[in-house]
């Protein structure tokens, strides 16, 4: 009876996501596949969120058909990782209570090893000399974690192109990551464009890789190239694609690996189109994201699939690598592999992982700052990076040396880690806070009403004072409280003008303008409209909770 209601509700849940599915494409066919200029939904947040919680990691590894008879030197080895406390910009994690149970023992246990990347192990090898038949190990991994998202606005002024001296091994190419390809090179350099910053050209990468890779599929090739090629795929292929497009413009970016959890958060939000709630929910499994080299501001956290400038406390990082080739010492690193050593032909094997989350607590939270509102069916979560940290005095947390564990003569590791010296949680405000002679932002964009195609060649004025544009259509406007008029004009679409009262946050605004009558100097309309922001918020409770399989196994 379990099976058949579990069954009636997968079958449910499968209808609501097909019925999606056939509702977004009645909007827009290029919900799948854009152009390399669109852009993600992101609602662009602050504050800081804090989650606690227990995490129990179980690998194990099934050897059959074995006959090491005559074989000499047989085995299976394990790379175990330690789970160390560490901090990079917009994120830290603090472990502690570590312990590693091997079931049965292994006949040995090296010393704390180091990988290339820093990453920190312990070989566990069982010796096969002379075993027929299956041989079945478990290793149990767990500890308490800490983890803290921080997306503090903050200026991220590092200028694009970027100069990265003696970060060479995070710009090269690898076979994985194929960064020198003509076809990935010439690709980055139509979707980054005129970006002038560092973090632009950032932002537009995470969102051309969310929005051409938004579907699973556990079967495409990861390397970079293949997942250019591919609408479809893994946080692998998310994470490979982004680290070949970013190296092949010189941006120096790394790999992480690791895992998420399955409890869901919310997120407030305030838009043109009104205020509301959005929910996400990762699934609970290993993964892959990213993190990019600043420098001025060090390695930043990053997820082309659901964070862009901080990772959100559902994530735990087990280590860092060039790229997704696990058990490659010069690009994927060693740890989190099991090997098998001089066993007969016959043999095979089969790994599974599975991970179990207990005592989750969060405190702080996340704070809505403004939304980014160019939806294309995808929905992220978004750092402010390009205004100043609030006044408002915060602590960051600082990560403290993790004591090396120590083996013990049953099979098991303990080890306790040294949490950061300041788990400040409390929010984070806007970046201007109220009061006379204050400023706030006002964040713009202007498009075609009919097609919602961005309109380029635009002027706007703000209370008769004439604003720069970006590039791209965009403009950021400082404005103290108060009522606010702002104007545009264009060729082949007059004159438009809207009314913005500011309150005490910063905001965005998106202004629709329609083309004159008769008139061919407008925008090129677009063959289709995408959704709107309503039309996204109302099916991302249904898209972003859908499960997908992902981990460096996929």
């Amino acid at each position: 009876m379990k099976n058949n209601g579990r069954a009636m509700i997968a079958n449910k849940i499968l209808s609501l996501v097909f019925l999606t599915i056939i509702i977004v494409s009645f909007y827009s066919s290029a919900i799948t596949r854009v152009n390399a200029d669109s852009l993600a939904g992101t609602i662009i947040i602050g504050g800081s969120m804090s989650t606690a919680e227990h995490v129990k990691i179980t690998d194990t590894f099934t050897d059959s058909n074995l006959n090491c008879a005559g074989l000499n030197g047989s085995k299976i080895i394990f790379q175990a990782p330690v789970y160390d406390t560490t901090n990079v910009n917009g994120f830290s994690q603090s472990v502690s209570n570590f312990n590693i149970n091997a079931n049965p023992a292994p006949d040995s246990i090296s010393t704390l090893q180091t990988d290339n990347f820093g990453n920190h192990y312990y070989t566990y090898t069982w010796d096969l000399t002379g075993f027929s038949g299956s041989k079945t190990i478990a290793v149990q991994t767990d500890f308490d974690v800490t983890t803290i998202a921080s997306p503090t606005p903050d200026s991220f002024n590092d200028p694009y192109p970027v100069s990265a001296s003696g970060m060479s091994q995070y710009t090269n190419p690898t076979d994985t990551v194929q960064s020198s390809n003509d076809e990935i090179k010439s690709k980055a350099i139509s979707i980054v464009g005129s970006a002038n910053t560092e973090a632009e050209a950032v932002n537009r990468i995470m969102d051309f890789v969310r929005i051409n890779i938004p579907t699973q599929d556990p079967n495409v090739n990861k390397d970079a190239l293949s997942s250019l090629h591919s609408s479809s795929g893994s946080c692998l292929n998310r994470a490979n694609l982004a680290l070949g497009l970013l190296r092949s413009i010189n941006i120096p970016a790394r790999f992480v690996n690791g895992f998420v959890s399955d409890v869901p958060y919310n997120v407030p939000f305030d838009s043109p189109a009104g205020s509301g709630a959005a929910s996400f929910n990762w699934g609970k499994e290993m993964h892959a994201w990213i993190e990019v080299y600043y420098p001025q501001k060090g390695w930043v956290a990053y997820d082309p699939y659901m964070n862009k400038g901080f990772l959100d406390t559902r994530h735990v990082i087990t280590g860092t690598a060039l790229d997704s080739a696990a058990g490659n010492p010069s690009t994927g690193g060693t740890i989190d592999t099991f090997t098998n050593i001089n066993v007969n032909h016959e043999a095979t094997g089969k790994f599974d992982t599975t991970i179990d989350f207990s005592g989750v607590s969060d405190s702080g939270s996340y704070t809505s700052r403004g939304y980014d509102s160019n939806p294309t069916g995808a929905l992220v979560l978004g750092r402010d990076m390009v205004n100043s940290p609030t006044p408002t005095p915060t602590s960051t947390p600082s990560a403290s040396p993790t004591p090396t564990p120590i083996p013990t003569a049953n099979g098991s590791i303990n080890a306790t880690a040294t949490p950061p010296g300041n788990n400040n949680t409390s929010g984070i405000g806007p970046s201007s806070l109220p009061g006379a002679g204050k400023k706030y932002i006002i964040s713009g964009i202007v498009v075609d009403d009919r097609t919602g195609a961005r309109i380029k060649n635009v002027s706007i004025l703000v209370d008769g004072t004439q604003v720069s544009v970006n590039s791209n259509g965009t403009f950021n406007v400082s404005v103290a409280r108060g009522n606010h008029t702002i104007s545009a004009s264009a060729p082949g679409y007059g004159r438009d003008a809207i009314n913005v009262t500011m309150a005490e946050n910063n905001t965005t605004v998106v202004m629709r303008m329609k083309e004159a009558a008769g008139s061919a100097g407008g925008t090129p309309r677009a063959p289709a409209p995408t959704p709107g922001f309503g039309t996204a918020m109302a099916l991302a409770g249904i898209l972003i909770t859908a499960l997908y399989y992902h981990g460096r196994r996929a």
